[in-house]
């Protein structure tokens, strides 16, 4: 029986409350643990001594954001782990290099999760021909406008302390695939 365990982020801890500890396709899981929102000092070390009970259960997948599973390598490389555990990343890990600079020895080994994205030109389309003037019905695009222009929607504005208002002259510059602000008006595609 090959034995493995699994850390996941707190927020999608629920999820994978469910999962059997009765052995699936030759592999048991032999513990979940749950990686802490707000994690205290020596909380990452306490979870490597945790995953350190169960000796045959070397292989960890993590379900976990870039900076948790940073701090989990760092706590393997602290607690003289390098070497001993297999791990497996998610999609969050994937091809990021941010979670191993500084612990490529304790991260040697490991399997991450990228999966094949594509962009879909008719969304691109509808998403790029989307402003401040036709769009009212998402409740999310406001702030979605806000945030990337660094500018505020008037009094009632998500953006706090913001000096620039928004004026809504951005043009999707196709040649860089970034909107810009727009030099001139009366452009055909100033939004």
């Amino acid at each position: 029986m090959r034995m493995i365990q699994i850390l996941i982020y707190s927020l999608s801890f629920s999820l994978f409350l469910s999962l059997p500890s009765l052995p699936l396709g030759g592999v048991c899981i032999a513990q979940s643990l749950k990686i802490p929102r707000e994690p205290k000092p020596g909380e990452f070390d306490k979870i490597i001594m945790r995953l350190l009970e169960t000796s045959n259960a070397r292989a960890v997948i993590m379900f976990a954001n870039e900076d948790d599973i940073r701090r989990i390598l760092n706590a393997a490389k602290h607690n003289n782990q390098t070497g001993h555990f297999l791990w497996v990343g998610s999609d969050s890990w994937g091809s990021k290099i941010s979670p191993v600079i500084g612990q490529e020895r304790v991260a040697e080994g490991a399997v991450t999760i990228l999966p094949k994205r594509a962009s879909v030109d008719a969304f691109d389309r509808y998403f790029r021909s989307r402003s401040l003037s036709n769009n009212r019905r998402n409740v999310w695009f406001a702030e979605f406008w806000e945030e990337n222009f660094g500018c505020k929607l008037g009094m009632h504005g998500k953006r706090p302390g913001s000096p620039k208002k928004c004026t809504g002259k951005i043009l999707w510059h196709w040649s860089t695939g970034e909107w810009v602000l727009a030099q001139y008006s009366g452009e055909g595609w100033v939004v």
